[in-house]
């Protein structure tokens, strides 16, 4: 799968549940634009970048890096996406994550609610 299909795949899964709702952001014209915004039940918000991984870290460009701070700064939830073979990796919002670090799953919805509930 490539980073397209993980992204629709997330979205799928989070809008078949009930009260989930996610959408993917699709836009080449948006430099910088975070490209997940994800909201499941009883949980906030959540604006996300999502990356393969190549070796083991990942992180946004720097437009995104500038665009994730100006979310947070608005007091929303910020996270930084990753999958690397079968696994997703979410790490909240910096400029490098290492994916031995982050929270990690095989099934994306369960891993991002998982994590949203350890980190509050």
């Amino acid at each position: 799968m490539n980073e397209a299909d993980r992204k629709r795949a997330l979205v799928t899964g989070v809008n078949a549940l009930a009260g989930g709702w996610a959408r993917r952001v699709e836009d080449k014209w948006a430099v910088g634009a975070l490209d997940l915004i994800i909201k499941l039940p009883h949980l906030p918000i959540v604006f996300a970048e999502g990356k393969i991984i190549g070796g083991n870290v990942f992180g946004p460009t720097e437009r995104q890096w500038v665009e994730g701070e100006r979310i947070k700064a608005a007091g929303l939830c910020v996270l930084l996406i990753g999958w690397k073979g079968l696994a997703i990796y979410i790490s909240p919002w910096v400029k490098l994550a290492d994916r031995r670090d982050c929270d990690a799953g095989f099934d994306n919805v369960s891993a991002i609610i998982n994590y949203l509930k350890a980190h509050p």
